[in-house]
């Protein structure tokens, strides 16, 4: 591989790389705002009586959702293992793409040097 063939793949690779995280922002940015938007419109229709009157539910939910530990470092690093798993893959495979769809619109070099050197 030479330089100029390095340089474009280390080009196109972070391309890539930029573009999935573009679009995961773009994606988790969308879910965190409709999210945040449904409970905000749930606090403006709830009322004090609802308030009070589900609060033993409530507080029993929040009591009983605990986990262990070690569980809970287990799976943290699992799922960060996947999350970044899934961000290089993805970098890769759009990586290919492009130098592919490069290879298809760009000519091939002329091996032969006419003007030498």
């Amino acid at each position: 591989m030479t330089f100029t063939e390095s340089a474009t793949s280390t080009r196109h690779t972070l391309g890539a790389k930029v573009l999935v995280v573009l679009l995961a922002g773009i994606v988790l940015g969308y879910a965190v705002s409709v999210d945040l938007n449904e409970d905000v419109e749930r606090g403006r229709a709830l009322t004090m009586d609802q308030y009070v009157s589900e609060f033993e539910h409530h507080k029993y939910e929040l009591e009983s959702s605990g986990i262990d530990m070690a569980f809970g470092v287990f799976f943290g690093i699992v799922f960060t293992a996947a999350i970044f798993g899934s961000y290089e893959l993805l970098a890769f495979v759009l990586a290919w793409i492009l130098r592919t769809l490069r290879g298809l619109f760009t000519p091939p070099e002329d091996p032969v040097d006419l003007f030498g050197p």
